[in-house]
């Protein structure tokens, strides 16, 4: 691409020149009538003489730099300033800027100082503090007598805790903790659980004579309905028999146990008076004294020696 001719005159080129150089000492120095600086030799040598005779004077073809044309003053409300403008420096306000800084420093250190962390006393005593006002921390308790009263009563029909509960949208495991919290809910608790008992026997009677899902119809291989056994329904109706026989023997091991385990469990002294166990141990100590003096016949005890009031009394002097 050709470089286009330069049309520019040379008073042009000159300011420019001296726009570029900015003050500098060639921005001073005379040109030609083409643009070009003269030699500084010529031009020392003039400014030197300017009047020497013989001498052409140099006609100065130097322009002044154009000045760059004021911008028109902006029109700001009152104690507003143009954008990029800061306010002038002055006491006041050199000493709220100091006081600005001073303030902010003060403030970065607070803020970037390193907590301490706590101690293991300190937190021993937080625990305490947590523990002395759990009472009147968290939600309030939902016991109330009538809630209390329905959950036993369904317990006691046969209910499980959780199906208990589910009717009231309460979750088991509250209901489980009030045994801990009020010792009156947890005995009538163990009440409603021996009453269980009872009433899973009846529900055992029903479900055995409940023959209803004993035999189903299905199809055949030629198409047609056939009736075969419903091992599955079965197999389920014995697993709800044995799950409440097992709750029925830990709940009343006495009535629903098993016998072995039973008799293995229980003592005769458990069942027996304060003058029932007196003889019993009477006659057990008739029994020993008998076998002792049998075996001393036989010669395998030494003989029994006669004991009197001298004797014990010698034999307390000898042990003092």
């Amino acid at each position: 691409m050709p470089r286009k001719p330069d049309t520019r005159t040379p008073e042009q080129l000159a300011a420019i020149e001296a726009a570029r150089a900015g003050g500098r000492r060639s921005a001073s120095r005379p040109r030609d009538a083409k643009g070009r600086l003269l030699p500084r030799s010529s031009v020392d040598a003039t400014r030197a003489s300017p009047d020497a005779p013989g001498e052409a004077q140099t006609p100065d073809t130097t322009t002044e730099a154009p000045k760059a044309r004021a911008r028109p003053k902006a029109r700001y409300k009152p104690g507003k300033l143009p954008p990029g403008r800061k306010p002038k420096a002055n006491a006041a306000n050199s000493t709220n800027s100091t006081k600005a800084a001073t303030t902010k420093r003060a403030t970065t250190k607070t803020t970037t100082k390193r907590k301490r962390q706590p101690s293991r006393k300190d937190v021993a005593r937080t625990k305490r503090k947590a523990r002395s006002i759990n009472k009147t921390m968290g939600a309030p308790s939902l016991y109330t007598e009538e809630i209390a009263t329905a959950v036993l009563s369904a317990i006691a029909s046969g209910a499980s805790l959780s199906q208990a509960c589910k009717p009231l949208d309460i979750h088991w495991k509250t209901v489980w903790a009030w045994r801990y919290r009020h010792p009156d809910f947890l005995a009538a608790y163990e009440r409603a659980v021996q009453s269980r008992a009872d009433a899973h026997a009846e529900e055992i009677i029903d479900i055995a004579d409940n023959s209803k899902d004993d035999v189903i119809r299905v199809k055949g291989p030629r198409g047609n309905e056939i009736v075969v056994q419903n091992t599955v329904g079965v197999q389920r109706a014995k697993l709800k028999m044995q799950a409440r026989q097992w709750l029925m023997g830990k709940a009343q091991p006495e009535k629903y146990g098993d016998i072995k385990t039973t008799r293995q469990e229980r003592h005769p002294l458990d069942s027996m008076t304060e003058e029932q166990k007196m003889q019993a141990t009477l006659e057990l100590i008739a029994k020993v004294r008998a076998r002792l003096d049998q075996a001393r016949a036989m010669g395998l005890l030494p003989p029994k020696e006669e004991t009197t009031d001298a004797g014990y009394e010698d034999a307390s002097e000898s042990g003092k």
